[in-house]
């Protein structure tokens, strides 16, 4: 694995601590606890990464129980309005925000009655920090990967243009998509350091899958 081991038993710790606090469902954490299992569909991508990231949609990173994360052993890695990104120990980071991120988040009606009720878990992310020959090859054989499962999948940035979202940066992305069976939520496998930019926000957002690609989106962005 990366350079900051996983570490299975305090990410269930985490993963408790989450589901106590009405962050996530049992769902939820199985799908994240699923990226450890030898059958996961990435699981050559997770045994080179520095951490995994659970990304969370809420309602206000504000009425977030922050203390209780805290408690937990968060530690807040980065923040802006709207977005808020908890490290912890076990190699599993939390990241919940109430700003668009997505594609999908832009074509969301505000009505109650098709709003899409807060939290819930809007994709798991794969962190490979590192920058080396191993890497990029791994990197470089998720699509392939994707297609041999029949995984719909949308890459981002690459040759020379860095992916920028949320006032975050990273040299490229992958992401693949759920097919309800062998993954239940997006996932991104983010390759490069991470560069995190204080006093801006990108718009790179996560793509929506290829089937819904063509729907209309808002001109809002993060």
């Amino acid at each position: 694995m990366g350079d900051k081991m996983l570490r299975p038993d305090a990410m269930l710790v985490t993963l408790d601590g989450a589901l106590t606090l009405g962050l996530l469902t049992q769902q939820e954490r199985a799908s994240i606890l699923g990226a450890l299992d030898d059958t996961f569909a990435l699981r050559e991508v997770v045994r080179l990464a520095d951490s995994l990231h659970a990304h969370v949609k809420v309602d206000e990173t504000d009425a977030l129980p922050h203390v209780a994360l805290r408690t937990l052993g968060g530690v807040v890695e980065n923040s802006k309005a709207g977005y808020v990104k908890y490290a912890f120990e076990s190699g599993l980071n939390l990241i919940f925000s109430s700003i668009a991120v997505s594609q999908d988040d832009l074509r969301e009606t505000k009505a109650p009655e098709t709003r899409r009720a807060r939290p819930f878990l809007d994709h798991l992310g794969i962190d490979v920090r590192r920058l080396d020959d191993t890497t990029r090859a791994v990197f470089a054989r998720v699509p392939e990967i994707a297609s041999r499962r029949a995984l719909a999948h949308v890459p981002q940035g690459g040759v020379d243009k860095a992916v920028f979202c949320c006032h975050t940066s990273v040299a490229a992305k992958h992401w693949v998509f759920p097919d309800g069976k062998s993954l239940t939520v997006p996932v991104e496998v983010a390759l490069g350091p991470l560069t995190i930019e204080v006093d801006k926000s990108g718009c790179d957002l996560r793509p929506s899958r290829p089937d819904a690609r063509k729907l209309p989106v808002s001109s809002d962005c993060c």
